[in-house]
C-alpha cells in the first residue's frame, strides 16, 4: 500500500473516529445532567431540594437572558468588549484589497452583525450568521460564485432554535466530515405570523457557525449561563425573597386591646371596624379608641446584601467578568484599575482565540471564496486595537512620573554620573520612539545656536479702543 493510501485511510479512520465521538458524547452528556446534584449515592438530590433545573435547553436560557439583567450582562461583556474597536484587516502591498473590504464592512454593517451573532452563541449552544447573495434562489444549494463585492446582498443573524441542524456531513473524505451540511432555517422566528413559506433548508456554505466553548466537537459550544444558572437561581430567589419578605414585613398592621370591661354591642363591633377599615384605606386618618388600647407591632425590614454580594462575587470568578464591569462602574472603585486590565487581557486572549479563527476569518474566506472579496497575494494580517483607554487623571501621573524620572536623569548628568544614555532612557522608559527624540533634541540646539532676535517671543498685540 503507498503512503499516500496509507494516510489517507489514516484521515478517513479520524473523521470516523471525530464522528462516533460526537454521538457518543451527546449520549453521555445526557446521562451527566441527569446524575448532576445527586450525593450518598444517589440518596439525596441536592437539585430537587434547592429547585435546580436539571436539564436546561435553549427555551429556558433565552427567556433568562430576555427577562434576567444580570444574565443578559453575562451574556453581552465579551463580545461588546470583544467588538467595541473593530480589528483592521490589511494585505501587504494590495491596497485593493483593503478598500473592497472597508467598502464592504462599511456597507454591510458587517462588525454589528459579528457582534450579534456572538452574542447569539452565548445564549445557546451555536449560532450562524447567514450571507444573502443575489441570485440565490434555492438556498439548499451550494453557494456560487458572484461577480464582485455588490453582489452581497445583506448578513443576518440566527439562534439555535431557528437555525436547526438539519443534517451532517457523512462522506469521510470531505473535509467537513461531522459537520453541519444543512440548516433548517426561519427566515422570520421571531415574527407572530404564519412564515412556514419562509422556514427553507439552507446549505451550509451560505452560513458562518459560531459555536463558543467547544470541547470534543465543534458544532455544540455551551451557553455562557449554563455555569452559573443555578447561581442566577440563588440570586432571584434572595432578592425576590427579601423583597417578598419587605412587603409583608415592613408594616405588621395594629393590634387593638379591648378594656376588660368594655362591653361592646354588635353595633359597636360593627362601627368600630367600618373605622379602622376606614383608617387602612387612606379615608381618615384617625380611629375613636375610647376603653381600646392600641399598639403598632413595628416592622422588621431584611438586608439581603450579604448573600447578593456572595452570589455576585461566585459569578465574577466562575465567568472571568469583574464583579465592577458586571455590576457597572459603582462597584468596586478602589480596584477598578486592575479589574480593568485583566479584563481587558481576558478580551484580547477571546480577540485571538475565538472571535479571529473562529467567526472573522472564516468569513473572509468565504467572501474570498464566492469572488466577493479580491483573492490576496499575501497573508491576511487582522491587527486588534488596543483596549485600555487611558483617562485624563492616569495621563497626568504618567506625565509627572516622567517629568521627574527626566529630572533626577538631567541632575545626574550635570554631576556627571551619566548612567543611562538619555537616548536609550527616553526610548525604553518613557516610550519616546528615537526619530522623535532626535528631532526633539535637533530642535533645542537649533534654538541654542540661534540669534536671539530670530527667538524672541511675537509681540502682545494691545486691545483696541472701540470707544
Amino acid at each position: 500500500m503507498s503512503k499516500e493510501n496509507e494516510q489517507s485511510n489514516g484521515q478517513t479512520q479520524t473523521r470516523l473516529g471525530r464522528f462516533t465521538s460526537l454521538i457518543s458524547t451527546i449520549v453521555s452528556r445526557s446521562d451527566l445532567a441527569n446524575r448532576a446534584g445527586l450525593t450518598f449515592e444517589g440518596k439525596r438530590d441536592l437539585y430537587k431540594e434547592l429547585g435546580y433545573l436539571r436539564v436546561l435547553n435553549y427555551v429556558e436560557y433565552d427567556e433568562r437572558y430576555q427577562r434576567g439583567g444580570i444574565a443578559s450582562r453575562i451574556v453581552d461583556a465579551f463580545p461588546m468588549a470583544t467588538w467595541r474597536n473593530p480589528p483592521i484587516v490589511t494585505v501587504k502591498g494590495q491596497e485593493e484589497f483593503e478598500e473592497v473590504w472597508n467598502e464592504l464592512a462599511l456597507r454591510l454593517k458587517l462588525f454589528h452583525y459579528l457582534e450579534r451573532v456572538d452574542r447569539l452563541a452565548g445564549i445557546g449552544r451555536y449560532a450562524v450568521l447567514f450571507l444573502g447573495v443575489s441570485g440565490a434562489r434555492d438556498p439548499k444549494t451550494p453557494i456560487q460564485k458572484v461577480s464582485g463585492p455588490e453582489n452581497v446582498l445583506f448578513l443576518s443573524t440566527f439562534s439555535e432554535i431557528n437555525a436547526c441542524v438539519k443534517t451532517l456531513e457523512k462522506e469521510p473524505t470531505n473535509s467537513r466530515f461531522g459537520l453541519p451540511s444543512a440548516y433548517d432555517m426561519k427566515f422570520l422566528g421571531g415574527v407572530s405570523v404564519d412564515t412556514r413559506e419562509l422556514n427553507k433548508v439552507v446549505h451550509a456554505s451560505r452560513v458562518i457557525h459560531v459555536a463558543d466553548g467547544v470541547l470534543e466537537d465543534d458544532i455544540f459550544g455551551s451557553s455562557r449561563l449554563k455555569k452559573v444558572w443555578n447561581y442566577l437561581d440563588d440570586l432571584e430567589k434572595v432578592i425576590g425573597g427579601a423583597s417578598e419578605a419587605v412587603w409583608r414585613t415592613v408594616d405588621r398592621g395594629i393590634q387593638f386591646d379591648l378594656d376588660k370591661d368594655l362591653e361592646l354591642t354588635p353595633e359597636d363591633e360593627e362601627d368600630f371596624s367600618d373605622e379602622i377599615e376606614e383608617y387602612f384605606l387612606g379615608f381618615k386618618r384617625y380611629i375613636k379608641t375610647k376603653g381600646i388600647t392600641t399598639k403598632v407591632l413595628g416592622s422588621d425590614v431584611p438586608n439581603p446584601s450579604g448573600p447578593v454580594e456572595s452570589i455576585i462575587g461566585l459569578i465574577s470568578g466562575t465567568t472571568g467578568i469583574p464583579q465592577r464591569i458586571l455590576m457597572g462602574s459603582e462597584r468596586g472603585e478602589l480596584s477598578s484599575g486592575q479589574d480593568e486590565r485583566n479584563f481587558n487581557s481576558r478580551v484580547r486572549e477571546r480577540q485571538l482565540s475565538f472571535a479571529e479563527p473562529v467567526i472573522l476569518r472564516p468569513l473572509l474566506d468565504r467572501l474570498i471564496s464566492i469572488n466577493a472579496l479580491p483573492e490576496p497575494k499575501n497573508e491576511i494580517n487582522i491587527k486588534w486595537p488596543d483596549l485600555a483607554v487611558i483617562t485624563d487623571k492616569e495621563l497626568a501621573d504618567i506625565a509627572a512620573r516622567a517629568g521627574q524620572a527626566i529630572a533626577n536623569v538631567s541632575a545626574q548628568a550635570k554631576n556627571g554620573m551619566i548612567v543611562v544614555p538619555a537616548r536609550l532612557f527616553a526610548e525604553r522608559w518613557l516610550g519616546i520612539p528615537p526619530d522623535e527624540f532626535d528631532a526633539a533634541v535637533k530642535q533645542d540646539d537649533m534654538l541654542i545656536e540661534a540669534p536671539a532676535g530670530d527667538v524672541s517671543p511675537e509681540p502682545v498685540q494691545e486691545p483696541k479702543d472701540n470707544g
